[in-house]
């Protein structure tokens, strides 16, 4: 297509006419007046009211047509603002009409008939031919069918009736700036000049038989989805429905966001989330159109709502929104008031849940940690079991005062060493990793209370007596010890033997004034009295003949009777009169209890399990301990219950009816002292061995020495043990 200069009519010719034109309807159509009079009846132009007025929707005289608010001049085929039918040159292109300027000037690419020109009406038409046969300026260099002749096009020389020629730069791609034909690149051509100074956005030309690639029409104006005259797209506002560009509706400057009566946005969307238009009135905060999304870093979510937590839409991240319905304080809240759903681990503490705490993403069970799995604080008694618990059965369940306890207080598993006391366990005292077996440690490693050195270091001690208050110990070289029962402490009171030196293995009492030590040897056995002052020779006219190895005192008719156990099986009574004689295993330790009324009666105990029976006032030997080794001590709580302790481990019983051997004992030690106090049993022995029976189980007790215990006495609420080196131990 080539573009020309040409000769252009005289437009005032045009206008002139159109001015005397609408003189005319003036005149046939001036203002009206007010005649009610009959003879003018018939032809009353304003029926008695004012003026007629163009858009008032009625049809007055000297208008064609008035559809009141509808008239437009810029619809298709409406009526017009001035009341008149659409018209060739009202710059509407209608029906009919292939274009419309606007004007009458038949030299441009729009005839005054709004038709397209044609080659040989004698005008070169800009945009529509390069040249016309009949336009005196250019028809030498036009074909027949007004394409110009471009022999002389592309020299690189401006010729007539080129506007440039840039030789071989001449070119027919985009924002070339001369065309093959020798003009320049303008909007019509059918070639999309996107570049400056052009800047055109679409170009489908002016010939509808040659449309570029993907246009359905030529440039025009007033039509949907057309590139327009001035090579620019559609635009939303325009009026016109242009579909293919994505609009859904257009109103022209009806178009609007804010209010219920709006039809059409001014995104030329209906009002509806996504259009790209922000509608208030329906309660969107933003509008992002297709880039309207759930996920991370979105702007505008696709219920048109800025993200974020108790906007009502879960969006990217959040796993529920009810908006003001999202709670932390009632069993009925369904979503947590950082939108997620109420559980341990949110990050939300919902207390009515249970939970202290909540720290979404740490909550954990290792040292250190400030919320557990579980979301309650790390504590013993929380129920929870962390990281440095070996059990937590919680407040309640944790305890220490059964056996069936399965966790202690302190959240560890009931043992010694855990740090608490669980006496079910046997315990007298724990301090856990303080518990120790030195000098000094106020808990041993079997968590027994140690029992109290009172004295330590000498010759060996071989039997204690006491009444609860005073304590005597006896042993080696002739030595007593005497203890202060408001002190506690011991004093030595040689016991005055001849010679001198006598080991004394054996004493007891019936008071701290009347207390008897025996022992000597055979050529010179011992019988000594301590009167709550001193040591006294005693004989009671007795004649011995043994070794003297253990003594048991009572009262009778406030005179104190006693029974001694001597070698050769032999028991004597305080008169020195045997009431059984070897020879056989030596006796080593005798007793004596009360039975109903005055009836007395006692055991003696020996080597090889050797047995003997106070009872009708004189002793029965030949009885069966049920065991075979060694006995070295006995105690009777009662005619019923008699206890005898000797080598490895060994303890038997009798219950009134015959001897039996004590399972449960712990260790192998040799035994040598037993004794009751209330209703515990005391077994003593070598290496410093502590036993206490409580009724339903023995135990070990630790004493702090590993010297042999030879001896154990209890009263009340003393009980104290001696043994080796001059050891005297008191338990706690």
């Amino acid at each position: 297509m080539h573009q020309h200069r040409f000769n252009r009519r005289p437009r005032s010719v045009l206008r002139l006419a159109l001015g005397l034109w609408g003189i005319l309807l003036a005149f046939a159509f001036g203002a009206c007046s007010d005649d009610s009079s009959a003879a003018n009846s018939n032809d009353n132009q304003c029926n008695n009211t004012t003026d007629p007025v163009c858009g008032d929707g009625t049809l007055d005289s000297g208008e064609q047509c008035d559809d009141g608010v509808s008239n437009s001049d810029s619809s298709p085929d409406a009526c017009r603002t001035s009341c008149r039918f659409a018209y060739c040159g009202d710059d509407v292109v209608d029906d009919g009409e292939v274009c419309d300027d606007g004007n009458s000037d038949d030299t441009d690419a729009c005839l005054s008939t709004c038709a397209l020109p044609t080659c040989g009406d004698g005008y070169t038409h800009q945009g529509v031919e390069a040249c016309d046969t009949a336009d005196p300026d250019n028809m030498a260099l036009c074909t027949e069918d007004c394409v110009q002749d471009l022999a002389t096009c592309s020299n690189n020389q401006l010729d007539p009736g080129e506007e440039c020629d840039l030789g071989g730069a001449n070119s027919d791609l985009p924002n070339s700036e001369c065309r093959a034909d020798c003009h320049p690149a303008y909007c019509g051509d059918g070639i999309q000049d996107d570049a400056i100074p052009n800047n055109e956005l679409c170009d489908c030309g002016d010939d509808p038989e040659d449309l570029p690639a993907g246009c359905i029409t030529i440039n025009r104006d007033g039509v949907p989805n057309v590139c327009r005259l001035d090579c620019t797209l559609p635009v939303c506002g325009d009026g016109l429905l242009d579909s293919f560009y994505g609009e859904a509706c257009d109103e022209g400057s009806d178009n609007c966001d804010d209010s219920q009566t709006c039809t059409c946005s001014t995104s030329c969307q209906l009002p509806s989330c996504g259009n790209g238009a922000v509608e208030d009135y329906l309660g969107e905060e933003c509008d992002d159109g297709a880039g309207n999304c759930n996920d991370d870093g979105c702007e505008c979510n696709t219920s048109c709502l800025v993200p974020g937590c108790g906007n009502g839409v879960a969006d990217y991240g959040e796993v529920c929104d009810l908006g003001a319905g999202n709670c932390d304080d009632s069993t009925a809240c369904l979503c947590a008031s950082n939108c997620t759903i109420p559980a341990c681990g949110n990050g939300v503490t919902e207390s009515y849940r249970g939970e202290e705490c909540d720290g979404a993403g740490t909550n954990c069970d290792v040292a250190g940690c400030t919320c557990n799995t579980v979301c309650t604080l790390p504590r013993c008694g929380n129920g929870h079991q962390e990281a440095a618990e070996e059990c937590d059965h919680g407040d309640s369940g944790n305890c220490t005062d059964s056996p069936s306890c399965t966790c202690s207080t302190n959240c560890t598993v009931p043992a010694c060493g855990n740090g608490v006391l669980e006496p079910f366990e046997g315990e007298s005292c724990d301090l856990g990793a303080a518990n120790c077996d030195s000098s000094g440690c106020a808990c041993s490693t079997s968590c027994r209370i140690p029992w109290v050195t009172e004295k330590t270091g000498g010759v060996a001690l071989h039997s204690v007596w006491t009444d609860g208050t005073d304590a005597i110990a006896v042993g080696n070289s002739g030595q007593a010890w005497h203890r202060n029962s408001s002190t506690g402490v011991w004093t030595l009171q040689t016991i005055p033997t001849s010679p001198a030196g006598a080991a004394f293995r054996g004493v007891h009492g019936t008071d701290a004034n009347h207390v008897y030590a025996v022992g000597g040897s055979i050529a010179s056995p011992e019988l000594f009295e301590w009167n709550g002052a001193a040591w006294g020779d005693q004989w009671w006219g007795a004649s011995f003949n043994q070794y003297l190895n253990g003594i048991s005192c009572h009262n009778y008719a406030s005179y104190p009777r006693c029974f001694i156990a001597a070698d050769n099986s032999t028991v004597f009574d305080s008169q020195g009169n045997p009431g059984l004689s070897g020879p056989g295993p030596d006796f080593l330790a005798v007793t004596h209890y009360w039975a109903s009324g005055t009836a007395l009666y006692g055991w003696a105990v020996g080597g090889s399990g050797a047995l003997a029976e106070y009872y009708s006032s004189s002793w029965h030997g030949g009885i069966s301990s049920g065991t075979g080794v060694e006995l070295r001590g006995v105690w009777a709580g009662s005619q019923n219950n008699v206890y005898a302790v000797g080598a490895a481990a060994t303890v038997v019983r009798y219950t009134g009816a015959q001897w039996a051997s004590v399972t449960g004992v712990p260790g192998s030690a040799t035994l040598n002292g037993v004794v009751g106090v209330a209703a515990n049993v005391y077994a003593v022995g070598n290496t410093g061995t502590i036993l206490q029976f409580d009724g339903s189980a023995w135990s070990e007790e630790t004493g702090m020495t590993t010297s042999n215990l030879n001896a154990v006495a209890g009263a009340g609420s003393l009980v104290i043990a001696v043994g080796d080196n001059g050891v005297i131990l008191r338990r706690p």
